[in-house]
Protein backbone atom coordinates (compact mmCIF):
# COMPACT_ATOMS: atom_id res chain seq x y z
CA UNK A 1 0.00 0.00 0.00
CA UNK A 2 2.75 2.42 0.93
CA UNK A 3 4.43 1.62 -2.36
CA UNK A 4 1.26 2.42 -4.30
CA UNK A 5 0.79 5.67 -2.33
CA UNK A 6 4.36 6.65 -3.08
CA UNK A 7 3.81 5.88 -6.74
CA UNK A 8 0.61 7.99 -6.78
CA UNK A 9 2.37 10.81 -4.97
CA UNK A 10 5.18 10.64 -7.49
CA UNK A 11 2.67 10.61 -10.36
CA UNK A 12 0.75 13.52 -8.82
CA UNK A 13 3.95 15.52 -8.50
CA UNK A 14 4.77 14.84 -12.12
CA UNK A 15 1.24 15.83 -13.22
CA UNK A 16 1.26 19.03 -11.14
CA UNK A 17 4.71 19.90 -12.39
CA UNK A 18 3.57 19.36 -15.98
CA UNK A 19 0.44 21.43 -15.37
CA UNK A 20 2.51 24.21 -13.83
CA UNK A 21 4.82 24.22 -16.83
CA UNK A 22 1.86 24.24 -19.20
CA UNK A 23 0.24 27.16 -17.34
CA UNK A 24 3.53 29.03 -17.28
CA UNK A 25 3.92 28.40 -20.99
CA UNK A 26 0.44 29.71 -21.74
CA UNK A 27 1.12 32.76 -19.64
CA UNK A 28 4.33 33.43 -21.58
CA UNK A 29 2.51 33.36 -24.94
CA UNK A 30 -0.30 35.53 -23.60
CA UNK A 31 2.22 38.16 -22.50
CA UNK A 32 3.53 38.72 -26.08
CA UNK A 33 2.27 42.10 -27.31
CA UNK A 34 1.49 41.30 -30.93
CA UNK A 35 -0.09 44.71 -31.54
CA UNK A 36 3.15 46.52 -30.74
CA UNK A 37 5.05 44.17 -33.03
CA UNK A 38 2.68 44.89 -35.93
CA UNK A 39 2.86 48.65 -35.29
CA UNK A 40 6.65 48.55 -35.43
CA UNK A 41 6.57 46.80 -38.79
CA UNK A 42 4.04 49.27 -40.22
CA UNK A 43 6.00 52.27 -38.94
CA UNK A 44 9.12 51.02 -40.71
CA UNK A 45 7.45 50.89 -44.12
CA UNK A 46 8.09 54.03 -46.23
CA UNK A 47 4.90 55.90 -47.11
CA UNK A 48 3.38 59.36 -47.46
CA UNK A 49 4.30 60.37 -43.91
CA UNK A 50 7.28 58.10 -43.18
CA UNK A 51 10.39 58.08 -45.34
CA UNK A 52 13.17 55.60 -44.59
CA UNK A 53 16.00 57.69 -46.03
CA UNK A 54 18.59 54.98 -45.38
CA UNK A 55 16.76 52.77 -47.87
CA UNK A 56 15.87 55.57 -50.25
CA UNK A 57 17.27 55.57 -53.78
CA UNK A 58 17.38 58.70 -55.97
CA UNK A 59 15.08 57.66 -58.83
CA UNK A 60 11.60 57.50 -57.34
CA UNK A 61 9.77 55.83 -60.23
CA UNK A 62 7.76 57.11 -63.19
CA UNK A 63 4.42 58.87 -63.30
CA UNK A 64 2.09 60.06 -66.06
CA UNK A 65 -1.40 61.54 -66.35
CA UNK A 66 -2.95 58.24 -65.23
CA UNK A 67 -0.99 58.14 -61.96
CA UNK A 68 -0.48 60.26 -58.82
CA UNK A 69 2.16 62.95 -58.58
CA UNK A 70 5.68 62.09 -57.40
CA UNK A 71 7.32 63.90 -54.47
CA UNK A 72 10.77 63.73 -52.92
CA UNK A 73 11.14 62.83 -49.23
CA UNK A 74 11.74 65.65 -46.74
CA UNK A 75 15.20 67.26 -47.03
CA UNK A 76 15.51 66.08 -50.66
CA UNK A 77 15.38 68.16 -53.86
CA UNK A 78 15.28 67.21 -57.55
CA UNK A 79 18.73 66.97 -59.12
CA UNK A 80 17.90 64.97 -62.26
CA UNK A 81 15.00 64.16 -64.57
CA UNK A 82 14.17 61.39 -67.01
CA UNK A 83 11.32 60.34 -69.28
CA UNK A 84 10.35 57.45 -71.51
CA UNK A 85 7.49 56.41 -73.78
CA UNK A 86 6.08 58.24 -76.80
CA UNK A 87 6.24 62.04 -76.49
CA UNK A 88 8.12 61.68 -73.19
CA UNK A 89 4.91 60.24 -71.72
CA UNK A 90 6.32 58.91 -68.42
CA UNK A 91 8.42 61.23 -66.26
CA UNK A 92 10.72 60.52 -63.33
CA UNK A 93 12.59 62.90 -60.99
CA UNK A 94 15.87 62.03 -59.30
CA UNK A 95 15.86 63.22 -55.67
CA UNK A 96 18.97 63.89 -53.61
CA UNK A 97 19.36 64.90 -49.98
CA UNK A 98 20.45 68.51 -49.55
CA UNK A 99 21.26 68.03 -45.86
CA UNK A 100 21.47 70.40 -42.91
CA UNK A 101 18.48 72.50 -43.89
CA UNK A 102 15.05 73.11 -42.44
CA UNK A 103 11.86 72.46 -44.40
CA UNK A 104 9.43 75.27 -45.16
CA UNK A 105 6.14 75.36 -47.02
CA UNK A 106 5.48 73.79 -50.43
CA UNK A 107 3.21 74.67 -53.35
CA UNK A 108 2.50 73.51 -56.91
CA UNK A 109 3.13 75.76 -59.91
CA UNK A 110 0.46 76.34 -62.53
CA UNK A 111 0.40 73.71 -65.28
CA UNK A 112 2.46 74.57 -68.35
CA UNK A 113 2.95 73.07 -71.81
CA UNK A 114 4.40 73.89 -75.23
CA UNK A 115 1.34 75.89 -76.36
CA UNK A 116 2.13 78.77 -74.02
CA UNK A 117 4.18 81.84 -74.86
CA UNK A 118 6.63 83.67 -72.65
CA UNK A 119 6.68 81.92 -69.29
CA UNK A 120 3.47 80.01 -70.08
CA UNK A 121 5.51 77.11 -71.46
CA UNK A 122 7.72 77.09 -68.35
CA UNK A 123 7.41 76.27 -64.68
CA UNK A 124 9.72 77.78 -62.05
CA UNK A 125 10.45 77.80 -58.35
CA UNK A 126 11.35 81.49 -58.28
CA UNK A 127 12.14 82.09 -54.61
CA UNK A 128 15.84 82.17 -53.72
CA UNK A 129 15.30 79.42 -51.14
CA UNK A 130 12.75 77.42 -53.19
CA UNK A 131 13.66 74.20 -54.98
CA UNK A 132 11.83 71.62 -57.07
CA UNK A 133 10.68 68.65 -54.98
CA UNK A 134 8.03 66.94 -57.13
CA UNK A 135 6.18 66.69 -60.44
CA UNK A 136 2.61 66.16 -61.61
CA UNK A 137 1.05 66.05 -65.07
CA UNK A 138 -2.30 65.99 -66.84
CA UNK A 139 -3.45 65.57 -70.44
CA UNK A 140 -2.50 63.01 -73.07
CA UNK A 141 1.14 61.90 -72.93
CA UNK A 142 1.70 63.91 -69.73
CA UNK A 143 1.20 67.07 -71.82
CA UNK A 144 0.73 69.58 -68.97
CA UNK A 145 3.31 69.69 -66.20
CA UNK A 146 3.30 71.17 -62.71
CA UNK A 147 6.33 71.43 -60.43
CA UNK A 148 6.22 71.13 -56.65
CA UNK A 149 8.34 73.85 -55.03
CA UNK A 150 9.55 73.67 -51.43
CA UNK A 151 11.27 76.35 -49.36
CA UNK A 152 14.47 75.35 -47.57
CA UNK A 153 14.96 78.20 -45.05
CA UNK A 154 18.58 79.29 -44.87
CA UNK A 155 19.40 78.14 -48.40
CA UNK A 156 19.93 80.47 -51.34
CA UNK A 157 20.31 80.21 -55.10
CA UNK A 158 23.68 80.66 -56.78
CA UNK A 159 24.46 80.67 -60.50
CA UNK A 160 21.81 79.14 -62.77
CA UNK A 161 22.05 77.51 -66.20
CA UNK A 162 19.77 75.99 -68.82
CA UNK A 163 20.41 72.44 -69.99
CA UNK A 164 20.01 71.28 -73.58
CA UNK A 165 16.75 69.70 -74.75
CA UNK A 166 15.89 66.19 -73.59
CA UNK A 167 13.26 63.65 -74.61
CA UNK A 168 12.82 59.86 -74.46
CA UNK A 169 15.51 59.40 -77.13
CA UNK A 170 18.20 60.88 -74.86
CA UNK A 171 19.66 59.65 -71.61
CA UNK A 172 18.46 61.17 -68.35
CA UNK A 173 19.51 64.69 -67.37
CA UNK A 174 21.61 65.00 -64.22
CA UNK A 175 22.83 68.33 -62.82
CA UNK A 176 26.39 68.57 -61.49
CA UNK A 177 27.19 68.08 -57.82
CA UNK A 178 25.68 70.82 -55.67
CA UNK A 179 23.19 71.88 -58.37
CA UNK A 180 19.43 71.25 -58.31
CA UNK A 181 16.55 71.89 -60.69
CA UNK A 182 14.46 75.03 -60.18
CA UNK A 183 12.62 75.25 -63.50
CA UNK A 184 11.58 73.46 -66.67
CA UNK A 185 10.52 74.45 -70.21
CA UNK A 186 8.56 72.50 -72.86
CA UNK A 187 8.49 72.41 -76.65
CA UNK A 188 7.29 69.94 -79.26
CA UNK A 189 3.93 68.18 -79.35
CA UNK A 190 2.64 67.10 -75.93
CA UNK A 191 5.63 68.75 -74.23
CA UNK A 192 7.79 66.13 -75.91
CA UNK A 193 11.07 68.00 -75.38
CA UNK A 194 12.15 69.42 -72.04
CA UNK A 195 15.04 71.50 -70.81
CA UNK A 196 15.91 72.21 -67.22
CA UNK A 197 16.97 75.31 -65.30
CA UNK A 198 19.41 74.15 -62.64
CA UNK A 199 21.13 76.27 -60.01
CA UNK A 200 23.82 76.11 -57.37
CA UNK A 201 22.45 75.32 -53.91
CA UNK A 202 23.96 77.28 -51.01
Amino acid sequence: MDGNRNNKNTLSCIMYAGLALAIAGCGTEADINTVDSVDNVIAAVPGDEVHDTDMFRGWIGYTSEEYPSLMCPNHYAVRGFDCDGSYCDNVSPYCEEVGGTQIGSSYWTDYFSEEGSGYENEGHCWGSNEWMTGVDCTGSYCDNLSLRCTAFPGSKTGNCYWSGWYSEEQSAFMAGNGYYIKGMECNGSYCDNKRYRYCRFY
